[in-house]
């Protein structure tokens, strides 16, 4: 199973001109299908220092899609802040496939 970044993990928040990167890491590194894997977004400023305040989106901090390449296997969930400019999230993969995640923040 692999998990693919769906776009470029560099961005800029609107109303802000410093950029932001982030990035995704699952644990275990090779999710395995019907396993419980551990999605970290780490999303630091453009010093590389970790941003710990989030404005809400559709009324949450956070958003992760998971979708798989043949798109049987769809999820969204609502990651969780830790408070060391990380966000945490609890994924099943069902299926032995390539999955593209989504994430969006606004710093």
């Amino acid at each position: 199973m692999r998990v693919k970044q769906a776009a470029s993990p560099t961005v800029t928040p609107a109303r802000d001109t410093k950029k932001h990167s982030v990035s995704l890491t699952t644990d275990p590194a090779t999710p395995k299908p019907g396993r419980e894997t551990t999605v970290t977004i780490s999303v630091k400023d453009g010093a590389g220092a970790p941003v710990t305040k989030f404005a809400d989106l559709h009324t949450k901090p956070a958003h992760l899609i998971a979708v798989s390449e043949d798109l049987a296997d769809f999820q969204h969930v609502h990651p969780m802040l830790n408070g060391v400019g990380t966000f945490d999230a609890k994924l099943t993969f069902k299926k032995d496939a390539h999955y593209r995640l989504w994430t969006e923040v606004k710093p």
